[in-house]
């Protein structure tokens, strides 16, 4: 039903898996590269600013398989772009880091210190907006299309339910991003 919507639409559009998704029917469904032995759903798009890089992380975690790939592709001297479900770091936002976060952020983080470029990373699953700087890599939490979790309590507890999306314009050398609400 979603890429039927999808492709009614004027909008061009990539999808990667998140922790609600079956990385295998979404590559099935899409028409996306499905890594067999480990069922993920990876993939690089080149662009004229330089390259994308769709990461799989519906599982909180990456094969061995993934990892080789990822640093493969870093090891290439391009701008690039991560899109990832997972934020790859804490965001101080203690519910989701406690209860829900990516499971390998100190391996990322050495995968994209192997880079010489500080390199922009997409994320969303923690229903908020937050930028968290890194060395290697800035992170840009965006919040969800449904609902936001409150950001501040250790419980979880809803803040809003206002949609949330990202705007990106990416020229290769310069990445200039910002949230808007639908209202509110």
């Amino acid at each position: 039903w979603v890429k039927n919507e999808l492709d009614q639409s004027d909008i061009q559009y990539l999808v990667i898996a998140g922790n609600h998704d079956d990385s295998a029917l979404m590559a099935t469904i899409f028409g996306l590269p499905l890594q067999e032995k480990t069922e993920e759903c990876y993939y690089a798009k080149d662009f004229e600013s330089g390259k994308i890089l769709f990461l799989d992380s519906a599982k909180a975690t990456f094969s061995e398989r993934q990892w080789a790939w990822l640093e493969g592709e870093l090891a290439i001297d391009v701008p690039i772009l991560i899109f990832i479900h997972h934020p790859p770091v804490l965001a101080q936002a203690p519910f989701m880091d406690e209860n829900y976060s990516f499971k390998e952020m100190e391996r990322f983080a050495e995968a994209l210190a192997q880079n010489s470029n500080i390199i922009p990373v997409f994320c969303g699953h923690y229903h908020t907006e937050r930028f968290v700087q890194s060395k290697h890599f800035n992170v840009f939490i965006t919040p969800s299309t449904m609902a936001q979790i409150d950001s501040e309590n250790p419980e979880y507890a809803l803040e809003h339910l206002t949609p949330g999306f990202r705007v990106i314009d990416w020229g290769g050398e310069h990445v200039n991003t910002f949230v808007e609400y639908l209202w509110g």
